[in-house]
């Protein structure tokens, strides 16, 4: 009896059981779907879009105070030391490369544009008008003046300057929260954490600042430094480094010596 039970139970067992697995496999196990760059847009569990970095270092600051092994005041004095520094590079870096651009830019049009409008010919005379002439003058003139304070202020040292320390100090900011690069351990010494590591990521900081800085107040002492300045003084350090050293043998000495040329 209790067999043809379960012989009349198994066919139904057998149905819900199908049941039951088609009913996961569409309901509870749905496939994933494909991320359409397209289509989606990237936002986070509470459907605020994400923040970029580059623009006001929250997700920065966010893992930097994730971070269990270093001290709140460690990661205040990253904050405010390390992200100023970045802020204020960011920055001046938006007037810097407008006006470097700017003046390339018409420099380059500026010194093509001149010999064509001084090549120019009226039909009926054979010399340009007066509007013409003052036309190429002024932009003559104008090639002039911005090239003159773009050598002056140096915006094209500046401007691969200061965009070469913003990407250096990025990338220094975020090889220390990943403990890669520099800060990543190696065999003879401990495992490296964020604490141990954060001496070595402040100098570095501290050294790329003070490296971008000298590049920008020493430009001009550079250029001082390749003139030697000339002395008559026969003892002067200089002249008795720059004098000409002609080797004599002993021979030749004794030579002049015994013929009263050289007296001692």
């Amino acid at each position: 009896m209790d067999t043809n039970n379960n012989l009349e139970n198994s066919p139904t067992k057998i149905q819900d059981d199908n049941k039951s697995v088609d009913t996961l496999s569409t309901e509870q196990y749905e496939l994933p779907v494909i991320f359409n760059p397209n289509t989606v847009s990237i936002t986070i569990q509470d459907a605020e879009p994400v923040v970029l970095f580059q623009k006001t270092d929250e997700e920065f600051i966010k893992i930097l105070r994730s971070l269990s092994s270093l001290s709140d005041q460690q990661i205040r004095i990253i904050e405010v030391r390390y992200l100023s520094i970045l802020r204020k590079y960011r920055k001046r870096v938006k007037y810097i490369n407008l006006i470097y651009h700017f003046t390339r830019l018409f420099i380059s049009l500026g010194g093509v544009a001149v010999p064509a409008l001084l090549s120019i010919q009226t039909p009926n005379n054979s010399t340009p008008s007066e509007s013409l002439f003052w036309f190429t003058w002024l932009v003559s003139l104008s090639v002039t003046i911005l090239h003159n304070i773009s050598n002056i202020f140096r915006f094209d040292k500046k401007y691969a300057g200061i965009n070469s320390t913003i990407e250096k100090l990025t990338s220094e900011g975020w090889q220390y929260l990943e403990l890669s690069g520099k800060y990543t351990s190696h065999h003879p010494h401990p495992a490296a954490t964020h604490a141990n590591q954060y001496n070595l990521f402040v100098n570095t900081v501290e050294k790329i600042k003070g490296k971008q800085t000298a590049s920008e107040f020493n430009s001009g002492v550079e250029t001082d430094n390749k003139i030697k300045p000339y002395t008559n003084n026969q003892n002067s350090p200089t002249n008795n480094q720059n004098r000409l050293k002609i080797p004599v043998s002993d021979s030749t000495i004794n030579r002049y010596a015994s013929s009263n040329m050289i007296k001692y």
